[in-house]
């Protein structure tokens, strides 16, 4: 289910690390087909993306490592070491997946990831899953 864009954005305002919903709302979403989407689960998306917005630095250095600049995707042209790569990145989707009890987010940056992103998978309390970049 696709999260309303205006309620996104006011938690994520104008923040750099974070895309505009206006974009791409269908980047703002629950992932689950199966159970009805309630307001309790509504909210428990919006206390998750609230903290991520609170804590987009932080969650980002932790999942970072300097391998991802290493990446055949990424254009050393555009971006010249892992800080700057780590700096630049964006969370293009923000997805909450209730079944696995995950937040699962792709982060990128169009500029010098073209077509690439790195999916970060965190369990509900913010302990990182899984890094995987494409």
């Amino acid at each position: 289910m696709d999260m309303d864009a205006d309620a996104v954005s006011r938690i994520i305002g104008t923040h750099k690390r974070f895309t505009s919903p206006f974009e791409d709302c269908s980047a703002y979403y629950i992932a689950d087909e199966n159970t009805e989407i309630t307001a309790g689960l509504e909210e428990l998306y919006f206390d998750k993306l609230r903290y991520a917005a609170n804590n987009a630095e932080a969650l980002l250095t932790e999942a970072f490592s300097d391998e991802l600049y290493n990446f055949y995707g990424v254009n050393k042209a555009k971006v010249n070491s892992p800080t700057e790569m780590l700096a630049g990145l964006v969370f293009e989707s923000f997805v909450l997946v209730p079944k696995r009890k995950t937040v699962e987010c792709c982060v990128s940056n169009p500029k010098f990831m073209f077509g690439h992103f790195i999916e970060l998978i965190w369990d509900c309390d913010w302990n990182l899953q899984s890094v995987w970049i494409n």
